[in-house]
């Protein structure tokens, strides 16, 4: 038995079957036809759609056999995706390279094989359209023909299938953005409407200060505080609400956008008995650099809210640090949290759009991937710091900017 050659582009052949997405998914009909076609065309009784991975070959669609999948190794198709045309074997038993094949000497017991490559529009080979049976034979020019235009419909559709989840999450990302802007809008409107009243507020306050004793000032005092807090907010809520992808860069105290994010969310840590822990490196010297203030604001936010959604309510320690870190030529924002660590295999897909651990309707799975677009425009990076004892993300910042 010969096992088969590894192509020349194997790497990049690879890449591209991965970029598909089709490996190890559930049946469909498009190519569940195909095969049915195929052996009807070919008189055989077995028929696959094969993909031809690192060390197996898959059958996205079959006929006549029970396997999902075999050993790369004794495949026939790992033979045929180095060809252009067909790849026939007439009676494997006498063929030299199949003859003590496991296939053919057990399990279906292959006699002919006959398997046109799948070839992509970047020219990879994918796979096999095959069509197997258990006597020796031999295709004639039409049914040879007929494989071939079949092989090249299932490239078709595997492409298509591509494209038409591109853009189906094109599509999710356009209504995310759209409610986001509509969002936007609403929040905006609002804080305008609770601006006007709120001023009244401040103002018959401190009216009302100059008429009470040193008593009754304390309290004026601690509803100016709240006043002041909720103004805050407001001041925040209208610069987020607003096209923030026009901001200017300007030059400020990263700290500054740190304080900002905290004013939308220390309340629901606080009432959720999460602590915020502020590291000492937050309070020992400026930072400043050149940066849309508004939009790392956002980041840092998208970052927190990440950390609230993991940390369980049943959990005996319950936080997220702050702090700043000069490394190498970096300025960082790490991030960590008490929550569960993530696993390796999750910590690979983070930045994904649209990939989520959240149960449906907790979240689209955006945000970090819109944190690392962020980061790109300001020439920096979002790095999950994986070697931290707990969950940490960095928000990564050139220091020349």
């Amino acid at each position: 038995m010969k096992i088969p050659m590894t192509p020349a582009n194997e790497k990049q052949r690879l890449a591209a079957l991965k970029s598909y997405a089709i490996l190890d998914t559930l049946p469909e009909m498009a190519f569940d036809d195909i095969v049915t076609i195929a052996s009807a065309i070919c008189g055989v009784p077995i028929a696959l759609i094969t993909l031809v991975d690192k060390d197996r070959q898959w059958f996205k669609a079959k006929k006549g056999i029970e396997q999902s999948e075999t050993s790369r190794d004794i495949s026939f198709c790992g033979h045929a995706i180095h060809e252009s045309k067909v790849f026939e074997v007439d009676d494997a038993t006498l063929d030299e390279r199949f003859a003590t094949n496991p296939l053919v000497e057990s399990g279906p017991k292959i006699r002919f094989y006959a398997g046109a490559p799948l070839i992509d529009s970047q020219g990879f080979a994918l796979g096999t359209l095959c069509v197997i049976d258990k006597v020796a034979k031999k295709l004639n020019a039409e049914q040879i023909s007929a494989l071939e235009a079949l092989a090249r419909q299932v490239t078709t559709n595997i492409e298509t299938r591509k494209w038409s989840e591109t853009i189906k999450q094109q599509q999710s990302q356009l209504i995310q953005s759209g409610r986001m802007a509509a969002l936007g809008q609403m929040a905006g409107g609002i804080a305008h409407e609770i601006n006007t009243p709120l001023g009244s507020l401040a103002l018959g306050l401190g009216m009302l200060e100059d008429r009470l004793n040193e008593t009754e000032k304390f309290e004026i005092t601690r509803l100016n505080r709240a006043v002041f807090q909720i103004s805050k907010i407001i001041k925040n809520l209208l610069s987020f609400s607003g096209d923030s992808d026009k901001e200017e860069f300007m030059t400020t105290d990263i700290k500054n956008c740190i304080d900002d994010s905290l004013t939308f969310c220390s309340e629901k840590f606080r009432n959720s008995e999460i602590d915020i822990i502020i590291d000492k490196s937050l309070t020992s010297k400026a930072y400043v650099l050149s940066i849309q203030p508004t939009n790392i604001s956002k980041a840092i936010l998208n970052i927190l809210n990440n950390s609230f959604d993991a940390i369980f309510s049943d959990e005996t320690e319950k936080w997220v640090k702050l702090a700043l870190r000069e490394q190498d030529q970096e300025i960082q924002i790490l991030i960590s949290d008490s929550g569960k660590k993530i696993s390796d295999d999750v910590a690979s897909k983070l930045m994904e759009p649209f990939f989520t651990t959240k149960t449906v309707g907790k979240g689209a799975g955006l945000g970090l991937s819109f944190t690392k677009g962020i980061m790109e425009k300001h020439s920096g990076r979002l790095e999950y710091l994986n070697q931290e004892p707990n969950t940490t993300f960095a928000l990564c910042f050139p220091k020349v900017m």
